[in-house]
């Protein structure tokens, strides 16, 4: 096998093994920001700020909010 042939073959592995470890690292990112959200979303569940956010008729972009946000 020559010196080329060997170059092109450490290339190909080299390139699938990056690609595989890159979709292992965006995996993890998914699950961990998932995670992240989930949690986010019971905790405002849990204990939802005061105050109310309100749409106004449909079509209108109107948006009232009351209360703090403390």
């Amino acid at each position: 096998m020559d010196e080329q042939r060997v170059r092109e073959i450490v290339r190909e592995e080299l390139r699938q093994q990056t690609q595989s470890l890159s979709n292992e690292v965006i995996r993890e990112l998914n699950n961990s920001l998932s995670r992240q959200i989930q949690a986010k979303a019971a905790a405002a569940t849990a204990a939802p700020h005061e105050g109310i956010c309100s749409v106004g008729k449909p079509g209108t972009n109107q948006l009232s909010v009351t209360g703090s946000d403390s």
